[in-house]
């Protein structure tokens, strides 16, 4: 069953002023309000929640396109008032020294009061906070008492004024595209930013970078698997030849050991047929071919008949009495 949980970051505006206000190449569309935020560390908040280091990656695959949301009466609490009320979404996320950031676009035409009120916050000190819902499969309470959540997947952030990861995280760019500058084709920016604009398409880079990684892992990881099928495959194939030769042997040793003489060519014959046959049924086989060889042999014993001298060598005469004995003795011998 998966639970949602708040996970709590600050946003720090960069001062709207004239003309103060950072841009990036980014987007032309003047409509776009951009923040890059530094959203989650691997440490606990003050609910006594922590996102290890390796569940980062699934905050990256899932957070892309999760929406900000934002009360439309000023900023509340919890969640519930800013259910349905979008005031941005997340444009790219990305790890960097053990935290993850994400580069938010708020929508200023959309929601032009609230934009400029976080704005007014942040130039006033009283920096604005972000809480973001997390879902998760599992959690595992470590001996401190925080629950480290795993199998978690990024559903949006909403803006609160109570978070748990106050003073831990902030904005450290924010920049946009002004009405006056959206005809401008992106060789000449005024009042542009150059050192913010090389690190966010840094940050692109690196993303692109990272997929590819990713990709070639991927790749790696299945050749190395058919490998390793491979050589299963060949493991158990040269076992059954070793277990099979092994067990031909016993074989040909239990007929040497009944007395029953067969050659090679027999063997080589009848080796599928003998392999196929288990213990109990190769015993009662070699006990059939010893009996069947016992009473062969006794056939032909009883079948060599020894044929008296009937005629007498000295008269040369047929000695009746010799003749009669003779068969009344073969007559009982059968």
């Amino acid at each position: 069953m998966k639970n949602t949980i708040n996970l709590e970051t600050q946003i720090d505006l960069i001062e709207d002023s004239n003309p103060g206000e950072a841009f990036a190449a980014v987007s032309l569309n003047p409509s776009f309000q951009w923040a890059k935020i530094i959203v989650t560390d691997a440490k606990a908040n003050l609910n006594k929640q922590r996102i290890p280091l390796e569940e980062f990656a699934n905050l990256i695959r899932t957070g892309l396109f999760a929406p900000i949301k934002m009360s439309e009466v000023g900023i509340p609490k919890t969640h519930k008032d800013a259910f349905g009320k979008p005031i941005g979404t997340i444009a790219q996320l990305l790890e960097e020294k053990e935290k993850v950031i994400a580069l938010a676009a708020l929508w200023k035409k959309e929601r032009p009061d609230d934009i400029s009120m976080l704005k007014d916050m942040y130039a006033k000190g009283n920096l604005p906070n972000v809480s973001w819902e997390i879902s998760y499969a599992e959690e595992k309470q470590e001996e401190d008492g925080v629950n480290v959540l795993y199998g978690t997947s990024l559903d949006g952030l909403t803006v609160v004024s109570d978070p748990a990861y106050a003073g831990r995280t902030a904005v450290i760019a924010m920049a946009e595209r002004t009405e006056t500058d959206s005809e401008i084709d992106g060789e000449n920016l005024e009042g542009g930013n150059k050192p913010e604009m090389e690190e966010l398409e840094l940050a692109k880079t690196k993303i692109s970078e990272l997929e590819a990684k990713i990709a070639e892992l991927e790749t790696a990881k299945a050749s190395a698997e058919a490998e390793l099928n491979t050589l299963k495959e060949y493991k158990e194939a040269k076992e059954k030849v070793e277990a099979e030769a092994t067990r031909f042997e016993s074989i040909k040793t239990k007929f040497s050991e009944a007395k029953i003489e067969k050659d090679e060519t027999y063997f080589a014959e009848k080796k599928e047929y003998l392999l196929s046959l288990d213990d109990k049924s190769l015993d009662f086989m070699l006990q059939e071919m010893v009996a069947f060889a016992e009473t062969l042999k006794k056939k032909e014993t009883k079948s060599e008949l020894t044929i008296p001298e009937i005629v007498n060598k000295e008269t040369g005469k047929v000695d009746t009495k010799e003749l009669v004995k003779a068969l009344r003795e073969r007559n009982q011998s059968k």
